[in-house]
């Protein structure tokens, strides 16, 4: 659906003479560099989630640990400090929740975006005289 409403964004705009500029990024390691205070803390000071629902996210990332399989041989376990589990729901909803971020920062540009997964796409439409010096900036606060 997404792929749908990004090329419909862009054919619209190109039949009304416009320009666009579509930025793709992939973050295929997001999920295993979320340092788990940093997705902790705005839980509380932009979600409002605080007491015993906070409590069960900092138990549910506390004492995480992972093992490898390699020629059947089974790693000792290791201390996750960093990264989400992926294949449970919490994890990606609070991936979601540590990314809404950077749609905020993209807000402010005034560009179009899309973000799922570790997916992000800016897009921007517009006449050719304008609008660049707004990616630049929005690309150089997304990377402060």
């Amino acid at each position: 659906m997404t792929l749908r409403k990004v090329n419909n964004n862009i054919l619209e705009s190109l039949d009304q003479g416009s320009v666009s500029v579509l930025l793709m990024f992939n973050m295929s390691v997001a999920f295993d560099t979320i340092d788990h205070q940093t997705l902790l803390q705005p839980l509380e000071q932009h979600f409002g989630i605080t007491g015993t629902p906070l409590a069960w996210m900092t138990s549910y990332l506390r004492d995480l640990f992972q093992t490898a399989c390699v020629d059947g041989e089974q790693s000792l376990p290791a201390l996750m400090e960093y990264g989400l589990p992926q294949v449970s729901v919490l994890g990606l909803k609070n991936y979601v929740l540590h990314t809404k971020p950077l749609g905020d920062v993209i807000w402010r540009h005034a560009l179009e975006h899309h973000l799922y997964a570790d997916e992000t796409q800016l897009c921007l439409s517009f006449k050719p005289k304008d609008a660049m010096m707004r990616i630049d900036n929005c690309l150089i606060e997304i990377e402060t």
